[in-house]
């Protein structure tokens, strides 16, 4: 039965669509930031951005 409360959408459809949004995006950013910044962990700057779509998305409880 859909909740009220997340419109249907489960909290952790929600929190893996940040993360996977985040890490595709910050896939490209240092794809890019790594021609001008060689010493770039592209690996972290992946897994920050990773997070941080995932965090922003439990804040703003934005749907997918």
């Amino acid at each position: 039965m859909p909740s009220a409360r997340t419109g249907g959408v489960s909290l952790p459809a929600i929190l893996v669509a940040g993360g996977t949004e985040g890490a595709m995006l910050g896939f490209g950013q240092s794809s890019v930031l790594r021609l001008a910044l060689p010493e770039l962990s592209c690996r972290r700057w992946i897994t920050t951005a990773a997070i941080t779509g995932l965090a922003l998305r439990r804040l703003t409880k934005v749907q997918p």
